[in-house]
C-alpha cells in the first residue's frame, strides 16, 4: 500500500472584529483515536486576533511531526467571529527502518557523532535530524566548504505489520573548497600582518573556516588599539578568499599620575604627599607588544620603579615572551631587586598560560644589621600562570569579566651573617607563592554596574622576614589606608563598587572594599598577626581635553582604631592616551 502524506496549509478568510481575543479550540475528529502525546503538546487558547489562527495550527502541527506523527492533520474548522475549532486527526506514528549515511564521509559522520543504530527502529523525529543535517553543514563550513548542502535522499515509506517506517539515505554535496589567500587591512590602523594573522587564527592556506571568520570582529574589539570602522567583508575567487579589514588605530598608550594627601604622617607629622607616574606604550610597532613603566614614591625614602616589556606572537608562533623587572627601595633599611622572565602560550580571545621564573634578591643597605624581622635573602621561583579577560570595554567595562592565577615553587636563601643565629634560621627553604586576581563587571541598568573584585596571595617558607611579604594598602589595594601600610604573609581583598556611568570614560563610584591578612614574623614573635581592615569612600572620574582625571574620599578602619575622619585619604589622577 502507498501512503502519501501531505501538509494541510489553511487560508482562512477574516475581517474585522470588535473582540480582543479570539479564542482557539482544538478537538479530536475521532474521540476514539489513541494519542500518547496529547498532554505534551500544547497550543495558545487565546489569539489577539483570528488572523493568528492559521499560524498556530501550523505549529501545532510541526510538533507532531517532530515526534514521529507524520500523518498528523486538520480534517476541517469551524469558525465564528469570536472562536475557531479546529478537528484533528493524529494519524500513525513513524519510525526509522534505517538512516543510511548515503555519500556523507564515513570518518566525518563519526566525528559529528552520528550511529547507524540511533535510527534503527527509533521514532522519527525531526528535530534529531535537522540537528544531524546542521552539525555536517557546521563541520563543513569550517574545513573549506562554505556552501555544502544537506538533505535526505532516497526517501520510502514502509509498513511492515501494522508499522509506519521510513527509509533513507544523507546526501552531501560539497561543492568548492576554499581556503585563505590573504587578510587585506584598509584603513590607517598600524598594525603589522603576521600579529593579524596569528591573534585572528586565520593564516594564509588556512581552510575556510565559519567559525573562525564569524568571530571576527569579535575578536577585534577585544584589542585596545584598533577599532572597525565598518564591518569585515570576503571576496571569494575562484578556489580562494581575500579577507578585508576595515580598521583605524585607537589611542592606547597612556601616561597616567596619582597624587596623594595623607594627613597626620607618623613618620613626620604633617601632611605626606604621595605619588604614583605610569608609562605604558602599546603597539608602538605594530606587532601587539607592551611597554611599560611605573614609578611610585609612596612613603618617605622609600621608591619603587617597575619595568615590563611583553611581545607576543615570537617567529609567528603562539608563543610570546616578557620580562619584567623592579626596584624597591624602602627608607634605609633594604633593597629589592626582582625579575620575572616569562614565556605565554597565546590562546583564543587574547587569553594566555605563562611558564616563568623569578628571582628576588633582598639586601639590606649598609649599616643595618641582620635581624629579626629583616634580612638578606635570595630566592628562585618557578611557575605558571593563566590570564583569562573578557570585557565589553577594557577602560571602562559595563559587562565581563578579568582572572589572573599564577603559582610558584623554589629555593629561598638566607645570606650568611653572625648577628643571626643558625640554631633558629634555616639558611635554606622552599618557598611556594600563590596569587589571584578577579574582576567581575555586572550591569544592572543602562547606566549602572556592579564591581566585584577579589585579590589574594599567600607566601610560605622557613624563617620568614618582613622585607620579603607583600606591601598592601591604598589606592590600588585597599583604599582608604596608607599607601603599602600593612605588611602580610597571606591576604584576601574584597571590593563591591557601584559606577553609575555618565559617558563612556566617566562615571560616578561609591565602594566598600575589606580585607582578611596575615603575618607570619608577627606570630613567630607573639604580637598581633592578624587583622581585618576595611575601607569606604567615593569618588568620580571624568574625561577632559586633557585626559580622564579623577578624584576619590576614602575612610579605613583597622581591628584597634576606629573611624577617624582626620586620618582621610584623597586621591587625584589622570590619565592621558595618546
Amino acid at each position: 500500500m502507498r501512503f502519501h502524506i501531505t501538509a494541510l496549509f489553511f487560508v482562512i478568510s477574516t475581517g474585522l472584529s470588535a473582540q480582543n481575543v479570539h479564542k482557539l479550540i482544538i478537538e479530536p475528529l475521532d474521540p476514539s483515536e489513541p494519542n500518547p502525546i496529547s498532554k505534551e503538546i500544547s497550543y495558545k487558547k487565546e489569539l489577539p486576533n483570528a488572523m493568528l489562527v492559521n499560524r498556530e495550527l501550523q505549529a501545532y502541527l510541526l510538533k507532531y511531526y517532530g515526534n514521529g506523527y507524520l500523518a498528523a492533520s486538520f480534517d476541517s474548522t469551524v469558525r465564528d467571529s469570536n472562536s475557531t475549532t479546529a478537528y484533528f486527526s493524529v494519524g500513525a506514528i513513524y519510525k526509522w527502518a534505517n538512516l543510511s549515511r548515503g555519500n556523507a564521509n564515513e570518518g566525518v559522520l563519526s566525528k559529528i557523532g552520528f550511529r547507524d543504530k540511533l535510527y534503527n527502529k527509533k521514532r522519527f523525529n525531526y528535530g534529531e535530524v535537522r540537528m544531524l543535517q546542521e552539525k555536517l553543514i557546521e563541520y563543513y563550513e569550517n574545513h573549506g566548504y562554505p556552501f555544502v548542502s544537506v538533505k535526505l535522499d532516497s526517501l520510502e515509506f514502509l509498513s511492515e505489520k501494522g508499522t509506519e517506517y521510513i527509509k533513507g539515505q544523507l546526501s552531501v554535496t560539497k561543492n568548492t573548497q576554499y581556503k585563505v589567500d590573504s587578510i587585506l587591512i584598509k584603513g590607517e590602523a598600524k598594525i603589522a600582518p603576521v600579529y593579524i594573522y596569528n591573534y585572528l587564527s586565520i593564516k594564509p592556506g588556512d581552510l575556510y573556516s565559519e567559525e573562525t571568520i564569524s568571530k571576527i570582529s569579535d575578536r577585534l574589539k577585544e584589542l585596545r588599539f584598533v577599532r572597525e570602522t565598518k564591518p569585515f567583508e570576503i571576496a571569494f575567487t575562484d578556489k580562494s578568499v581575500k579577507i578585508y579589514l576595515y580598521l583605524e588605530s585607537k589611542k592606547a598608550s597612556r601616561f597616567d599620575g596619582v597624587a596623594g594627601f595623607l594627613p597626620n604622617s607618623e613618620t613626620t607629622g604633617k601632611l605626606l604627599v604621595t605619588g604614583e607616574a605610569r608609562l605604558k606604550l602599546v603597539n608602538s610597532f605594530g606587532r601587539g607588544e607592551l611597554i611599560a613603566i611605573d614609578w611610585k614614591s609612596l612613603q618617605p625614602r622609600t621608591q619603587n620603579l617597575n619595568a615590563l616589556i611583553t611581545y607576543p606572537f615570537i617567529f609567528s608562533s603562539p608563543f610570546g615572551a616578557d620580562i619584567d623587572f623592579t626596584l624597591y627601595k624602602r627608607d634605609t633599611i633594604y633593597i629589592d631587586l626582582i625579575t620575572d622572565v616569562g614565556i605565554q602560550y597565546i590562546l583564543k580571545g587574547g587569553n594566555y598560560l605563562r611558564a616563568f621564573v623569578k628571582n628576588k634578591d633582598t639586601r639590606l643597605l649598609n649599616g643595618y644589621t641582620q635581624q629579626l624581622p629583616y634580612a638578606s635573602t635570595s630566592t628562585t621561583l618557578y611557575g605558571l600562570g593563566y590570564n583569562m579577560q573578557k570585557l565589553d570595554f577594557v577602560f571602562n567595562p559595563r559587562r565581563g569579566y578579568s582572572l589572573f592565577v599564577s603559582g610558584g615553587v623554589g629555593n629561598k636563601k638566607i645570606k650568611n651573617d653572625p648577628d643571626l643565629n643558625p640554631d633558629t634560621i634555616e639558611v635554606k627553604s622552599t618557598e611556594y607563592n600563590i596569587t589571584l586576581d578577579l574582576d567581575i563587571f555586572i550591569p544592572v541598568a543602562q547606566r549602572m554596574v556592579i564591581n566585584i573584585g577579589a585579590d589574594a596571595a599567600t607566601l610560605s617558607s622557613k624563617s620568614m622576614f618582613e622585607n620579603e611579604l607583600f606591601r598592601i594598602g591604598g589606592m590600588g589595594s585597599l583604599r582608604g589606608f596608607d599607601e603599602e601600610s600593612m605588611v602580610a604573609s597571606s591576604f584576601v581583598i574584597y571590593t563591591l563598587e557601584y559606577r553609575y556611568l555618565l559617558e563612556q570614560n566617566s562615571y560616578l563610584y561609591v565602594f566598600f572594599n575589606g580585607a582578611y591578612y596575615e603575618n607570619e614574623v608577627r606570630r613567630v614573635k607573639n604580637e598581633v598577626w592578624v587583622d581585618v581592615p576595611y575601607g569606604y569612600g567615593a569618588g568620580i572620574s571624568f574625561e577632559t581635553k586633557a585626559g580622564i582625571f579623577s578624584i576619590s574620599y576614602a575612610l579605613g578602619q583597622q581591628r584597634h582604631s576606629g573611624v577617624e575622619f582626620s586620618s582621610s585619604k584623597i586621591h587625584f589622577g589622570i590619565i592621558n592616551r595618546f
